[in-house]
């Protein structure tokens, strides 16, 4: 499985022949034009090699199928999908646009935008833009993996405009662009979604300016308030979940990976830099909302304490989410979770209206 050159956002089944053969090393890319509808696929071969089973994941209705390994040839269909494709019918679902962004360096960001069903681009009616961010080293958010999420939701429901970004650091692009967050995380990929998102909100004509917020979990936290964290007019409301805020408190194996030692001799002004508590001043004026469980056993609770404590010395006024006894999945607060983080995007972020007295609406 491999992607297209230029395509990362796709998955390719490819057969390459041995060495021993008349064209050792050729390549043949078996699915890329089975079906139009499927650009990301997966295979699971059987253990004598004989046959293997065809993931269609997307973009369109997932399906299954076995295949026979030395001819391509279709087999069996396992499964269609025929209940969800039947369910999705008459839903008005997210209008989706994937372009490329030039980036310093030479590098281009695959940009996916999940656009409401009423936009179209020659009218004069603006929609907020809710970027939705990861960034950690070889992670990918876009891509043609059929997906309905929060941000399908956003769009189709709330009509914001849900916008991904893959940046330097990217995966499935190489390792030279894995290799450019080295010894400096928080620092490129957070320059480059601020880049892009600037770009967006000058081109696309349909993007209000004055409402762009972001959110990450985790890493995409970490992310999220470091571009908070920073002087700019472009974002000036954010969601933080679960964020790592120093890699001296992450787990070493993953922090000395990417960023080695903190040792003076070695890495300590990196691991410096990276500490988004350092710029908490910058996050005054804008609207922040910092969400984390007490028994995160992967991003400790510890990195929010420590950011609270800076926001706090720093004077800077913010929102507070604390779920008790909660791991980092926040799994059983799944529903509070992101009805807590709608109800800040529309009544503190962009202000839409008026919050109602009574907000529980039971969904």
């Amino acid at each position: 499985m491999t992607t297209l050159y230029g395509l990362p956002e796709q998955r390719h089944l490819y057969s390459v022949k041995d060495l021993s053969s008349n064209h050792p090393r050729e390549q043949k890319c078996l699915t890329c034009n089975l079906d139009e509808n499927c650009l990301f696929y997966n295979a699971l071969f059987s253990k004598d090699g004989h046959y293997f089973v065809l993931e269609c994941l997307g973009p369109g209705i997932p399906r299954i199928e076995i295949r026979e390994t030395l001819t391509n040839a279709l087999v069996e269909v396992l499964d269609t999908n025929s209940d969800l494709e039947e369910a999705l019918e008459n839903r008005a679902l997210p209008q989706i646009e994937t372009f490329k962004v030039p980036l310093k360096g030479g590098y281009k960001a695959t940009v996916r935008l999940y656009l409401p069903p009423p936009l179209r681009e020659n009218e004069i009616i603006k929609f907020p833009l809710i970027l939705h961010v990861c960034s950690s080293p070889g992670n990918q958010l876009v891509s043609e993996r059929f997906h309905i999420h929060w941000g399908s939701y956003l769009s189709s429901h709330k009509n914001y405009i849900y916008a991904q970004i893959d940046g330097r650091g990217s995966g499935y692009q190489g390792d030279k662009r894995v290799q450019e967050l080295f010894r400096k995380l928080g620092n490129i990929e957070v320059e480059d979604q601020l880049v892009v998102t600037s770009y967006l909100v000058s081109k696309k004509a349909y993007i209000d300016s004055e409402k762009v917020a972001l959110w990450g979990w985790s890493y995409g936290g970490y992310t999220a308030v470091s571009v908070l964290a920073t002087e700019n007019d472009v974002f000036s409301c954010g969601i933080s979940v679960a964020p790592i805020t120093n890699w001296l408190y992450y787990d070493s194996v993953y922090s000395e990976r990417y960023m080695q030692s903190p040792k003076p001799e070695d890495n300590y002004i990196g691991y410096e830099k990276s500490d988004v508590s350092i710029r908490a001043e910058h996050v005054r004026g804008k609207k922040f909302l910092l969400i984390h469980g007490t028994a995160d056993d992967n991003v400790h609770l510890q990195h929010s304490m420590m950011l609270i404590k800076a926001l706090t010395n720093a004077g800077v006024l913010f929102r507070t989410q604390i779920y008790p006894d909660e791991k980092h999945a926040l799994v059983n607060v799944k529903m509070h979770l992101y009805q807590t983080m709608e109800d800040f995007l529309e009544y503190t972020c962009f202000k839409s209206q008026e919050r109602p007295m009574d907000t529980n609406n039971g969904r």
